[in-house]
């Protein structure tokens, strides 16, 4: 929207400046145009910088999930510095196939 808004209003700014015959209503108009594409411009930038209308939101779930066998779940490290890891588990207890997550930054914690 605001991309809109600051192409018509630089289109009306040209337009002004250059289609108007009456000097007065054209830089009474010009101006206006041009303060409001400026103004445009500075709300898109602090938009980019700010984020207007966004807030950061953390969510969290809990999942019960099964052992793959005998109390047990898997873990092992991925990789040679050991830094990433995989976790073999079931989510259920009757699941055939287990599960394998690559990325269980809640289990290191």
């Amino acid at each position: 929207m605001i991309f809109l808004l600051l192409t018509v209003s630089v289109l009306a700014f040209f337009l002004c400046w250059n289609l108007i015959p009456n000097q007065k209503v054209s830089n009474v108009t010009g101006v206006f145009f041009a303060i409001l594409s400026i103004l445009s411009v500075l709300a898109m930038m602090g938009n980019f910088k700010y984020h207007f209308g966004m807030e950061q939101q953390t969510i969290v779930t809990r999942t019960e999930i099964a052992p793959v066998k005998q109390m047990m779940i898997l873990k092992q490290p991925v990789g040679t510095d050991g830094s990433e890891q995989a976790v073999i588990y079931n989510k259920k207890a009757s699941q055939k196939k287990p599960t394998v997550d690559m990325n269980p930054i809640s289990w290191t914690k």
